[in-house]
């Protein structure tokens, strides 16, 4: 599993720049990055964005079968998934899927806050920064979980930081 290329999860409530750090840690390398969000983006108009909450499990599942024939065709590239993953339920789907590949999984758990774009209301982005659970790295590396590191991120100079020595270590071979 040394060899193969990463998986990388990126974490954390509307407004914490997951979309930023994803783009930050891809660089110019090929990595893809995928968002469930990007089910709700207009294929035309790429500025238009219409979420519907009654479709949210639809762009969930859709951007796992992404994850995974983005695995499957392309096992040299490194994947990088960034949603929300407020509860630790929610990250299962994708494990799964980097065992399935045998991809090291690395987390990054965003605590910063900014404007988020989607216009989640501010009531509803608080709920979700306080619910945002701790990682249960241990919990899952006992269930066979190929989890290879985790960090929590604090600050936006952490943030850069993490992405240009995460970047250094797995996209500049």
């Amino acid at each position: 599993m040394a060899d193969a290329a990463p998986f990388i999860i990126v974490r954390g409530a509307p407004g914490a720049g997951k979309s930023t750090f994803a783009d930050r840690l891809r660089g110019t390398s090929n990595a893809f990055i995928f968002e469930a969000d990007n089910f709700f983006v207009d294929l035309v108009n790429r500025h238009d964005y219409h979420f519907n909450a009654s479709l949210l499990g639809i762009a969930h599942s859709w951007n796992q079968g992404e994850v995974i024939r983005a695995c499957r065709d392309c096992p040299e590239v490194p994947v990088i998934v960034a949603n929300t993953f407020v509860h630790n339920w929610e990250i299962k789907p994708y494990l799964e899927i980097a065992k399935m590949f045998k991809r090291p999984v690395f987390v990054f758990t965003l605590h910063t806050e900014h404007d988020n774009v989607h216009q989640v209301p501010g009531e509803k982005v608080a709920k979700m920064r306080l619910g945002l659970q701790n990682f249960d790295m241990d919990g899952f590396v006992k269930k066979g979980y190929p989890i290879a590191y985790h960090c929590n991120v604090y600050t936006d100079e952490e943030a850069t930081k993490m992405a240009q020595v995460t970047h250094i270590k797995f996209f500049e071979k």
